[in-house]
């Protein structure tokens, strides 16, 4: 080893995760989708404490409840919010071990966080978002289920407390399909039929797919789903084809499946969802923040100069926004 050179710092591994901004908003015939950036603008504005970013409620707090709240936020302007989220299970304690492989089994010990004072605390799972305009780009977190739910329910819950909108239609993330989707799709051959299909429980919908389906479901007495098939004599449009699928991501359609001409099928975007691997600095266990946020928004900025396709123009908007409805009473 060369005594005169540094050890290398560790890098820490994070994916970096693209969602559009949707809105279940069906039942309001003249709304417009907002720039999610700047309704969360005048949330933070009206919120100087933990308790006003906080969802539910603390008052309405009880143990085992998910709960979250934005610890800090940061406004770039023109480059969007970055705002970090703290999840926690109210009143979880966590269990440990002091691993010894010679024992038959291990001992397991709950471990309960007090502060100095013998204050109770919580074990948080701390994550970071940027929206711009109805996009937005999230770091995937290990260890827990459910992160952009989370993110979904906070949000909603803050902007309907903190702006004249109490019934503010719910926001929705789903997952933009990335451009290796296009070429996989022509590798195949392109997209020789589409089946797709809606059930009873199905949302209410904006989705013009949908609504063929839920008319046709409506056209048979006590039917409880339907689906339907789109085949081409050679191949359908890609770009529809995929629209369809992304459907089946905001509940719009209970199942999609895109058949290739040449063999094969897809029915879900996860593999093919837009997202970006990053590798940070990472001192005493912890990864270096900023580091992460400068490459979140380098990301962002790849994905509105043309970096997902056509999807994401330069300020954040999209092509299409998602509107989808309210399950039914």
């Amino acid at each position: 080893m060369n005594p005169g050179k540094k050890p290398a710092v560790p890098k820490a591994r994070r994916m970096l995760l693209a969602k559009a901004i949707g809105f279940k908003a069906a039942r309001r015939s003249s709304w417009t989708a907002p720039r999610v950036n700047d309704l969360l603008k005048q949330v933070l504005a009206k919120c100087p404490t933990l308790a006003d970013r906080h969802s539910p409620e603390p008052i309405a707090c009880v143990v085992g409840q998910q709960c979250a709240f934005i610890n800090r936020a940061i406004d770039y302007g023109e480059g969007g919010v970055l705002f970090e989220v703290c999840a926690y299970v109210k009143g979880h304690v966590p269990e440990s071990i002091i691993p010894d492989l010679t024992k038959s089994e291990a001992e397991i010990t709950a471990v309960e966080i007090k502060d100095d004072q013998g204050k109770p605390g919580e074990l948080v799972h701390t994550f970071r978002c940027l929206v711009l305009g109805q996009v937005m780009v999230m770091e995937s977190v290990r260890g827990l289920g459910g992160a952009a739910q989370i993110v979904q329910s906070l949000l909603t819950n803050l902007i309907r407390r903190h702006t004249s909108d109490k019934t503010h239609p719910s926001l929705v993330f789903v997952d933009i399909s990335a451009p290796a989707l296009k070429q996989f799709i022509e590798s195949k051959g392109g997209i020789s039929k589409i089946t797709a299909k809606i059930a009873v429980d199905t949302v209410e919908s904006e989705s013009k797919y949908a609504k063929v389906l839920a008319d046709a479901r409506l056209g048979v007495k006590d039917a409880a789903a339907c689906a339907v098939t789109w085949e081409a004599a050679g191949t359908l449009d890609t770009d529809e084809a995929i629209e369809v699928l992304e459907d089946s991501e905001t509940e719009a359609l209970s199942a999609v499946t895109l058949h290739f001409k040449y063999g094969g099928s897809i029915s879900d975007l996860s593999t093919y969802r837009e997202k970006h691997e990053v590798f940070v600095q990472q001192i005493d266990g912890r990864i270096a923040v900023n580091e992460l946020q400068d490459e979140m928004r380098d990301y962002m900025d790849h994905l509105r100069k043309g970096g997902a396709g056509d999807t994401i123009s330069e300020d954040g908007s999209l092509s299409r926004i998602k509107s989808i409805g309210a399950k039914k009473k």
